[in-house]
């Protein structure tokens, strides 16, 4: 039997979602709410009570929306609930969600789906990690001009009344989240916002260092730069480097000269990523192991959960101390 699915919401990231869903020969799509808006299709609802006769939910909503639908979820449906990132928007609603029972813990996840991206398979391959030794250092460089494009100046994403940090909390909150499944929590941080285009209220652009147990990571994330999606990998013994759908591994370490001096390791493999198709394959893995973790009432590892959530209150803490 098919998993009957209902999704909040119904246009950009919810219509991404609901062309999956009909890839997915493991489920079908039951319902679409919105609480106002009359939305021109067969399965559109106003009525939430519509939801409750799903398997699973998925909450596509806007981001000030998300605590309240998963309270509201938890309290009158016992099915699976698939919320975006990021969970909720301020410290309190955290603390709420961390004190809920396991039961519903398992059966809650949130959608950092770059956790099934390609940066994510090269940290935990072990053919990348035998040839890099232990990894120390990663960079990552993510930027492209759309604070220069007209649509931009109205749009929320430059609202800095109501989305003062919106670069983080779109671009880099993925970044963080992958960080902190792989390393554990941040020991230390600095964090260097900036509104560099002028065309908006919000900063545009910024900067994040962060320092685990064993690893630092840096991330610079922009809508004011050319596009660049580039990622480097420091190890003890060798260096990944990411850059226009290709992967550049050098190695070993001990390279040298006639004179015995250390030189840059040479390339030893080089590979096609298709990083440009990365954010919808990852998208599409992340809800294929919601939905059949669903279909077979699996609990889902309650690591995805705290995890989740922990990435989410790491950024609203850094925001606000932010000075």
């Amino acid at each position: 039997m098919k998993l009957q699915i209902g999704i909040i919401g119904y246009k950009n990231h919810a219509l991404r979602l609901i062309k999956l869903i009909s890839k997915n020969k493991c489920c079908k799509l039951k319902a679409i709410y919105h609480p106002n808006t009359k939305v021109e299709h067969e399965l559109a609802t106003n009525k939430i009570d519509d939801l409750y006769k799903c398997d699973a939910v998925l909450i596509s909503s806007p981001n000030q929306t998300h605590f309240d639908y998963i309270v509201t979820l938890l309290d009158n449906f016992n099915g699976y609930i698939l919320c975006e990132k990021p969970p909720v928007c301020c410290l309190s609603h955290i603390e709420t969600l961390f004190k809920i029972k396991d039961v519903d813990k398992y059966r809650t996840y949130f959608n950092y789906n770059l956790r099934f991206g390609y940066l994510s398979n090269i940290i935990n391959d072990s053919h990348y990690l035998e040839k890099l030794g232990t990894i120390q250092y990663i960079k990552i460089l993510l930027g492209h001009g759309l604070a220069f494009k007209n649509d931009y100046i109205n749009s929320w994403r430059a609202d800095g009344k109501l989305n003062l940090h919106s670069i983080i909390e779109t671009v880099a909150i993925h970044y963080v989240d992958l960080l902190m499944l792989n390393y554990g929590e941040v020991s230390k941080y600095f964090y260097s916002p900036a509104i560099v285009a002028n065309t908006g209220t919000s900063f545009d652009t910024a900067h994040i260092s962060l320092s685990f147990d064993k690893v630092t990571a840096s991330i610079f994330a922009s809508y004011a730069c050319p596009f660049i999606d580039d990622v480097a990998i420091i190890g003890t013994n060798g260096i990944i480097r990411v850059s226009e759908d290709y992967l550049y591994l050098y190695g070993p370490r001990d390279a040298f000269d006639k004179n015995g001096c250390f030189i840059a390791p040479p390339l030893i493999e080089k590979e096609i990523l298709n990083t440009d198709d990365d954010y919808m394959n990852s998208l599409s893995k992340s809800l294929d192991f919601f939905i059949s973790h669903a279909h077979k009432g699996d609990n889902i590892d309650i690591k995805h959960f705290n995890i989740g959530l922990s990435s989410n209150q790491f950024l609203l803490e850094m925001q606000n101390n932010f000075k």
